[in-house]
Formats: structure tokens, sequence, C-alpha cells
């Protein structure tokens, strides 16, 4: 049976054009006979692009000593296409001119031993897991080597923190599936040490950690507290985690929360979140995978999880950094007085190549706040002072509205894909829905793209579908834009399918054009560029699509296929 990880990172291969099953232009290990491979001296070596070496001579050649596993510039990557164990104290060595990928389990059930190496030769590759894949070790004393760098073996969560207690440099794996039921409820990040060495899941989860927070002092908590810049967290999923900070005091203590870390600097890859609930409480920023990253996240997802606080993010609350290739399918919530992004709730770096799906919703003043209870919400981001680039949301944008009944001072911004932009947006998309209820704040600012454009911003070759509602709001409320003090250019909406017969509430709607649906599907938007977005029947139910961040499965038939480099 597939794990949810498994599934996870073959939609994320489906999404971002990586093949789910091995390429000809590899050296697969299979049940297929051998062929266009030399074996000689414990050596195994690729003679053509389309070479297979069989399960079953791996296995001989294991039990008789060491074996080495070469791709050559020929065949460049090595795909593992079929299960394989082994008991004997050898050493499988995978040698790839590019990328390891491994579509099923390898078990090494004795002292057995593995290395990778990645670029020998090429560029761009990587080892990742997809489909059924994970290197599994038995015993924790065995010996794992990538690229030229020793991993320590940990079975657990308790481990792994004591391990960087003492070594907050070295690098660790995961050497198999850890269910952290066992350990109890932690008050407290499990790994309070700032890392800064590498961590690799070998495709395995952590599920079922569960950390409470009731101290009445700043605090930020994760798995891991802190990653600093010289960090590397990759190939893993955490499973159903419960995170909740339950002190409610009548003044915010201002913290970060996230189900991976509380602060990144580093670099973060191939991490899926899937399942369980992260809760910052009141003053808290909460994230799906960080609460504050300055660092990278790339070919992340966050799955089926409620993210909630008074600041939230699908993948991250704040954004300095980097988060590209990377998707949320999740609840993004805030609580009253609140921001939601479906991806950042504020964003100060780059956001790329990425989307978001399932619900952004926010609270407004419920009395408690008296007149500070501005809710904001935002379909990839809520603040935008960076890049958003070639982006898109799915997402229900819920802007809430005032639960108190009372007049109040303060104002509401929603958009599908911006709630503020002082910012660039380039070349991006919306199709959900955008919901604002704000019926006594002093002001409210709905798009279908941007809620409100600000003087020196910037928005190009973008566009938004998704049905529009502000029943009885006072403010301005728009098919692409509420309030246009920005730069436009090449930007449109669909009059048919938002609702609404104004690109913009206010300001210059110069470069903001609205489209009917049959104008849209029949071909690129002027000014959309044909390297960057595509247009088919097939993809996107005929709207505009980008190349380089193609629409989930659902969207596309029959699905795309190909590969995209790191």
């Amino acid at each position: 049976m597939r794990t949810r990880l498994q599934a996870a990172f073959l939609l994320l291969g489906t999404v971002l054009g990586i093949s789910a099953t091995p390429a000809n232009a590899a050296l697969v290990i299979s049940k297929g006979p051998t062929q266009n491979v030399n074996c000689s001296a414990g050596v195994c070596t690729a003679t053509a692009a389309d070479a297979v070496l069989n399960v079953k001579d791996v296995k001989k050649f294991l039990r008789a000593g060491d074996l080495k596993i070469v791709s050559g510039s020929a065949a460049q990557d090595i795909d593992f296409a079929v299960k394989l164990q082994w008991t004997k104290p050898t050493r499988l060595t995978l040698d790839a001119f590019r990328s390891i990928t491994f579509h099923e389990a390898v078990t090494v059930e004795g002292a057995g031993a593995v290395t990778l190496i990645t670029n020998d030769g090429g560029t761009g590759g990587n080892h990742s897991f997809a489909g059924k894949g994970h290197i599994t070790f038995w015993d924790l004393s065995s010996n794992l080597a990538i690229n030229g760098n020793s991993y320590a073996l940990v079975g657990d969560v308790k481990s792994l923190a004591a391990g960087i207690a003492a070594h907050p440099s070295r690098n660790y794996a995961l050497a198999r599936f850890y269910d952290a039921s066992v350990d109890g409820t932690y008050a407290d990040s499990p790994i309070i040490t700032p890392f800064n060495g590498k961590f690799d899941g070998l495709g395995h989860a952590i599920a079922n950690l569960s950390l409470t927070i009731r101290r009445k002092t700043t605090v930020e908590f994760g798995l891991f507290l802190n990653l600093g810049a010289q960090a590397v967290v990759r190939n893993i999923e955490l499973q159903d985690f419960n995170y909740a900070y339950e002190v409610n005091l009548k003044r915010p203590i201002y913290h970060h929360a996230g189900m991976l870390a509380a602060e990144n600097a580093g670099r973060i890859k191939d991490v899926v979140v899937t399942g369980g609930i992260i809760s910052s409480g009141y003053g808290g920023c909460s994230g799906g995978i960080v609460g504050s990253n300055s660092g990278t996240v790339l070919n992340s997802a966050v799955q089926s999880v409620d993210v909630v606080g008074q600041g939230t993010g699908g993948i991250a609350c704040g954004n300095t950094g980097l988060i590209t290739q990377s998707h949320v399918n999740a609840t993004v919530e805030g609580g009253f007085a609140s921001a939601a992004g479906g991806i950042a709730e504020s964003n100060e770096g780059t956001i790329s190549l990425s989307y978001s799906m399932g619900t952004v919703a926010v609270e407004g003043d419920d009395g408690f706040l008296g007149d500070n209870g501005e809710a904001d919400a935002g379909g990839v981001a809520v603040d935008n002072y960076g890049l958003v680039d070639r982006c898109f949301s799915l997402a229900s944008v819920d802007g809430g509205g005032s639960s108190a009944g009372q007049e109040h001072e303060s104002n509401s911004w929603a958009g599908g894909l911006i709630a503020k932009n002082y910012g660039e947006v380039l070349n991006s998309y919306e199709m959900g829905s955008v919901i604002d209820a704000d019926l006594f704040g002093v002001g409210v600012y709905v798009g279908g793209a941007i809620g409100e454009g600000y003087s020196g911003s910037e928005v190009t070759g973008t566009y938004s579908t998704g049905a529009i509602s502000c029943p009885d709001c006072r403010g301005d409320i728009a098919g692409f834009i509420g309030v246009a003090l920005a730069s436009a250019s090449a930007d449109y909406w669909n009059v048919n399918t938002t609702g609404e017969s104004s690109g913009c509430g206010y300001g210059d709607c110069e470069g903001v054009a609205g489209l009917t649906t049959s104008q849209f599907k029949s071909g690129l938007p002027a000014g959309f560029d044909p390297a960057v977005w595509g247009q088919s029947t097939n993809i996107n139910n005929g709207y505009p699509y980008l190349l380089a961040n193609p629409p989930p499965e659902q969207l596309v038939s029959p699905p795309l296929c190909g590969e995209v480099d790191e």
C-alpha cells in the first residue's frame, strides 16, 4: 500500500512535470533482463542510454561482495524500479552522472552499507524518492554516505534530538518510519539545539508527534526550533502532527510556529506535511512547514492540514527567502484580527512556481479587540513586498467580517492572489472564489486577484476568474483589483465568472481589461508571453496555464510528463 508520503511525492512529480516512472535515458534496476550494462570486478556500468540491470544480478553481486553501479554519461540517471533487500555486510554504491530516483523500497537487512553519488559529471541532479521508494536500515550501526558525506542513522525523534544536541553540525538520516505517539506529548520543541547539518528522511515519515505549549512567555516551536544557514532537511513526511499553544492572554505574545521548524535559514527540499493541525494561538504566526523562512523551501507540499493562528501561511507565516515549486492543499485560517495567506502571510522574498488550494479564511472583530479587528486574506499571500512569479491559486479565499455586529474603524482586504501588494506580481492567476463580509468596517477592498495595489507596486501578465461575493459591503470591490494605485500591464479578469463588470474598484484601470470566458479560451490574451504561457482544451479547463507550473492532475487530461531539474 502506498503511504501518504509516497502519494504526495508522486503528486508533486505529476504537478511539477516529473515522470512517476523511470525515463528511458537511465540505468534501470528492474526485473527485466540485463542489457547495455558491463559488469566486471564488482562494478556495473551502463554502456547505452537505455540500460537495464536485473535485480537478481544485483542480489548475486551483493552476496559475493561490494557492488558499484555506474550510470555513466550515456544513461546519466539511475532508477530503482523494483524492491531490493540484502543481508550480507556489503556495500551498494550508486554512482549517477546526474540523478538517482527510488521508485521502490531498498532495505538493508543486515550490517550492509549504502553510498549515493549524484552529479558525477552532470548538473542539476539529486537523489529523490517517488512511488513506493525509500531506503530502510534495520541496523542503526550500518553505514550511509551521500556525496562524500557520512550520515549517522537514527530511528526516533529523541535520538535525533540527542545527536544534534551533542553534534549540531553532523549529518543524520532517518533509518525507518517512526510513530512518535510513543513519546507522549512534548512541552517544548523536541529539537531545541540550532541545527546546521543535513537531515535526510530517506523517503520515510515521522507520524503523530504531539506538542503542547503552556508557557506564558515568548515562544517559538516546531519539530526543529531553528534551522541554521548551513542546514539541509529533505525527503521527509510529517504525518498527523498536533501542535497547540494553549495560553490565552489579553495581550498577544508574538511568536513563530511551524510543523517542521519555527525558523529556517537553510534549505528544505522534498518535505511533505500531511494531516494534523498547528495552532499558534493569539499573537502567533503559524506556517504549515516553517514559521519564518529566510532560507529556501523547494519542491515541498502541505496537504490536509489545519494551519491556525493570528497570522498564518500554508508554507510559511513570514517569508524573506525563497519558496519555489511547492504547493498547499489545506485549511489556512486566522482568528479574529488576523491575516491568512495560502502560501505565506507576509512575503518579503520570492514565491515562485507554486500554488494553493483548499480554504484560506479569517475572522474580523469580535468585540474583544475594539477597533483593531482588521482581517485580511490572500490566496498566495496577504502582504507582498517581494516577488510573486508564475504562481496560481485555486483556493477559496474568505476575508471574514465583524462577528460582533458593531461599528469599528478597521478595514478588510481580500484578494484571490494577494490582499495587499507593495511588490511585484508576474505571470500568475487565480481561479478560486473570493468572499468578504465585513459589514461594519470602514472599508472593504476586494479584488479577484489583488485587494489593493499600493504605489510603486506592479502586476503584469496576470488574470482572475473566480467568483467574487461581498454582500452589503462598503468599499471597493472589483473583478481584478479593489484599489488600483499600482502599475498594471496585460492584466485581465473574466466578466462572466467573477460577476463583476469593473476591473478595478478605485484608481487607474489602465492595463486591466475584461474578457469573456470564450475570449479567454480562444487564445492567449494580448501581452501573455508564449514562452511562459500555454493553452490547451485538455489543461486547466481551457484557460491559459503556466508551462513551468502546470495545474494539478485533476485539471490535466492526459497527465503531463517530463522532467524538471533541481
